[in-house]
Order: C-alpha cells, then structure tokens, then sequence
C-alpha cells in the first residue's frame, strides 16, 4: 500500500488505518490468525492492481506452511480468506458500524478493497476507470440575425469554446467533427444530449444589428431536462474586431462554466455521496478550497490518498493531494506525526503529478506553491511563469497564483490577476478578497481594508476573523475587535501564544508579519 509511495508513512494511509482499528476490536483480538492476515492482505494489495496476491505467499508467510505446500490440494487459504470475510461483516454490523470506511476482500482474489462507508450502504463501487467530469457537447450556436454571411460568426464562437474546452484535463468535450452533424437540430439540447449520451449540452445564438452584438448562451442538464444556466453579452463589432471580440466571449463562458469553481464543477458536487469515484476526491478538493475547514480538508485528504491508491496514474489527484498536504502546513489542519514533513509529502505529490501529465495546471500550481512555503523562492518564480505560460485564462491559477505573487512582494501583478480571475468567473470563492483586505491593510488603508475582509464571508476559517480583528485592532473598533479576536481563538486558540509564527508561515514579509501582530495586539491579544 502506501509503503509503495516515496512520501508516505503506511501508517497514515486510509487502507493501513482501518486495518489497525480493525484488529484492535474485541472480535478481531479473539481471533489472532485472521488478524494476522487481514494485516498482511492490507500490505501487500498492489494499488495498480497489476500484482495478484497468491495463496502459496499467504500460506508461508502467514500460516507458516511448508514450501512444498499445494494451494491447488490444500483449502486452508480458501477457507481462511472465507472465515475473514465473514468476520468482517459481522464487525461492520457491530463494532465497526460507524466507521468512516468499510474494508473488504472481494470473491475471486485476497486483495483488500476500500471504500467509504456510504459507498458501501448504497450498493456502490469504486469505479477506478472514473478519472474525467462530466460529459459536454457544444452544439453550433444559431444565427438569428436574419443575414446568412454572420454564420461565420456562430461557427467562430462555436469552434473557440470548443478548442477553450479541449484545454481542460476534467471535461470530456466531443470534437467539432461530431457536433456541426447537429446545426439542424441546435434548438433540441435534450435531445440531442441524451442520443450523444453527454451530461450537458451548451447552446446559444447571436444575434448581430449595425455594430450591436448580441450573443446568448445556455448549458443544459441533460438528465434533468432543465436550463441550468444562461448568460447574455453584449459588445460592440467592427471588422478589426470580430476575433477579439469572439475570444473574450468565448472565454468568458468557459471560465464561468468549466472552472474549477464554476457551474459544471459545483453541479457535480451535488451529486450523491454514494458516487465515489477518483474524479469525485478532486471535487472533495474544490469543496475544500470554498470553506477552509478541518473537516472538509480531512474529507479532502482521505478520500485523495484512497483515490491514488486506486488510480495511482491520475495526475489531477496527486495535484490535489499536494494541496491538502500544503494545507496541513500552512494553516495547521489535521497535523500528521512521523518523520516526513507535510511540505516533504506535498513536494513529492506535486512532483508525481507533473511527471505524469506535464500539462497538469493543478499540478504545476501545486509544485509552485509548495516551492512558496518551502520558501525556495527561484523555483516559485519558474514554475509560476511556466503554468502561466500554459494556462493564461484559468481562473483559479491566476487567482492562487496571483495572491501568492503578491505575498511575494509583486502586489500590483497580483492583484492585476486577481482582478482577471473575478471578471472571468463571477461565483469565484470569497477568499479571493484576501489578497485586496491585506494590501489596503500594509499600506495602512484600514477603513479600505475593512471593507475587502467583509466580503470574506469565511466564518469557519480562522484566517475570516483574524483579518477583522487586526483590522478593527488598528480602527479603534475595540468592541468589534474583541469579538472577532474571541471568534479567531475559538478556531485556532494557538495564536494566542505563537500568532507571529502562525502568520508569518503564510507571508515572507517579516514587517508586514509584524503589522498584522501589531493590529492584534490592539485588538486585545
């Protein structure tokens, strides 16, 4: 298991974990032998699935067999591997009821399975092949300006959203040559939709009078049979500038719809819990990133370590689960003991992602920001501007990487792509106000500032009221600022003593550390 992977320790991993707290209950401790080899099915299933466990290795290394042992005459395998599945379901009917994960040895071979608990109730398995989102067409968008020489208009936007789209590792897009078969049918989605066997179909039509542009784009829910989103935008053409202006509209539909963050990504999230696959730990991932909490980075960093485990070639999922990694230590979240360091298993992580697909965005990003909080800074600069160069239109890239840039010292570029990401996708998570709140802040613009933190809206993420407290600290505000202070303490009651060391993980700049202690030190702490 996780003894495969170079950064991990077995101990943490999900599979190794549950096995642990599967042979310390009473009914696994009145049966020593198939705790013994429920331990030893659980270190030697081969994630890749690639290396069958074979009965002769159990029979000697567990049952302490002759090397002349016969598995094909002798059952004692056979049998043994039966009495531990049955023992494993009477544990889950007892004292492993509520456990978060359900631990399993399927007929026809001694590998372990794991999945989560709520996969299992449902009658669900993990489906290691489910590494892409959902499925999208573009249909060709219709012309409706009544002249048959703008058609060339409709098949120029058509055709940049698709090639946009093909830019995203999540999606799967059907190709042009498939879609323009359709232009006779674009005013039937569902239809359509549900012949291709796609999950959402996005449409639209232009409408062009003088220089006054008009084009309108719906994405429909193919399975619900509904509209989910549609988005009208307005420009201005002339002849010099139909592709600027069909580049800009074309980007500002995919990014509000494809991004992470965006309406197909937060569609996905709400589907049943029971519907685990790899490409579902990503969405985990993203939730995560909207709310900033221990729970949901523990969700996040469970069920990513489970996804490489099943998947190990995914490379979205090791990208992810370098950002959990980078979370453990940068806001202190769900901390692991052992000798390799959450910055040393983020490192690693990263690294595994790129080298597996080396277009991976949030792969790049999340080499970047481990090298950011290694505080090897050379490489941050080099892997910001090499995934910027790949991927300069995604928003959440120019919006990580932009605050990062601008903790680096480069406010103005920073927050020049922060500004970027918002305008190209409006349902953007509420920390992007982060990086504005504390430029207003080190400049001393506090009243500014304050106004930047009250868009935050991040209540569980002790960083929300930390930046009120400071800033109401430097205000005066002394009654807002001892609630904020009390509302931080209760989330994270380590800065009372340790708030320099705490801030300062997270920004370079000794003196605007330094700042943000002074605004807390006047807000009572």
């Amino acid at each position: 298991m996780n003894a495969k992977l170079p950064f991990a320790n077995p101990a943490d991993s999900p599979l190794a974990t549950s096995v642990q707290r599967i042979v310390a209950s009473s009914l696994f401790q009145s049966s020593p032998t198939l705790s013994r080899l429920l331990r030893y099915l659980g270190a030697a299933t081969d994630p890749t699935g690639t290396q069958r466990i074979k009965a002769y290795s159990i029979a000697l290394e567990v049952f302490n067999q002759p090397a002349n042992f016969d598995p094909q005459t002798n059952a004692l395998v056979r049998v043994m591997a039966s009495r531990l599945r049955d023992l494993l379901r009477r544990y889950y009917v007892a004292e492993g009821a509520a456990d978060p994960w359900r631990v399993s040895i399927p007929s026809g071979g001694y590998a372990v399975q794991l999945l989560p608990a709520s996969a299992v109730s449902a009658g669900a398995t993990l489906d290691s092949t489910a590494i892409f989102g959902p499925k999208v067409a573009v249909l060709p968008f219709i012309n409706l300006s009544g002249d048959e020489q703008n058609y060339y208009i409709c098949d120029g936007i058509t055709q940049e959203i698709m090639h946009l789209l093909t830019q995203s590792r999540e999606l799967q897009l059907l190709g042009p040559d498939t879609m323009f078969h359709y232009r006779d049918r674009a005013t039937e989605p569902v239809g359509v939709g549900r012949e291709l066997g796609v999950d959402y179909i996005l449409s639209g039509n232009i409408r062009l009078g003088g220089e006054h542009l008009r084009i309108t784009a719906q994405l429909t829910d193919v399975h619900a049979n509904r509209q989910v989103w549609t988005q009208s935008y307005e420009r201005t053409l002339t002849p010099a500038s139909i592709l600027a202006v069909q580049d800009d509209i074309a980007l500002h539909i995919v990014a509000i719809l494809c991004s992470p963050h965006g309406v197909i990504d937060r569609l996905a999230r709400r589907r049943p819990a029971s519907d685990f696959s790899a490409y579902a730990a990503v969405l985990r991932f993203y939730e995560y990133l909207e709310r900033y909490t221990p729970e949901t980075h523990a969700t996040a960093c469970t069920t990513l370590e489970l996804a490489v485990e099943i998947v190990p070639t995914y490379a979205e999922a090791w990208a992810c689960l370098a950002g959990t990694y980078c979370s453990e230590h940068i806001f202190g979240f769900n901390p692991r003991s052992g000798p390799v360091s959450a910055l040393d298993r983020a490192l690693a992580a990263a690294q595994r992602a790129v080298q597996l697909a080396p277009d991976c965005i949030i792969g790049l990003y999340g080499l970047a920001q481990t090298h950011f909080y290694r505080r090897e800074m050379p490489q941050f600069r080099d892997v910001t501007e090499h995934a910027l160069a790949l991927a300069p239109h995604r928003t959440d890239l120019l919006a990580s990487l932009g605050l990062h840039l601008a903790y680096d010292g480069q406010w103005q570029r920073g927050l020049a792509m922060l500004d970027r990401a918002r305008a190209l996708n409006p349902l953007h998570p509420t920390w992007y106000w982060f990086p504005y709140a504390l430029d207003a802040y080190r400049r001393g613009d506090y009243a500014v500032a304050l106004l930047y933190a009250g868009r935050l809206n991040m209540p569980e993420f002790y960083w929300d009221p930390l930046f009120i407290a400071m800033i109401c600290g430097q205000l005066g505000q002394q009654d807002k600022a001892r609630d904020a202070l009390a509302h931080m303490l209760a989330l994270r009651p380590d800065l009372t003593t340790d708030a320099a060391a705490i801030i300062g993980i997270l920004m370079p700049d000794a003196g605007l550390v330094a700042q943000c202690v002074e605004g807390l030190r006047k807000a009572g702490l």
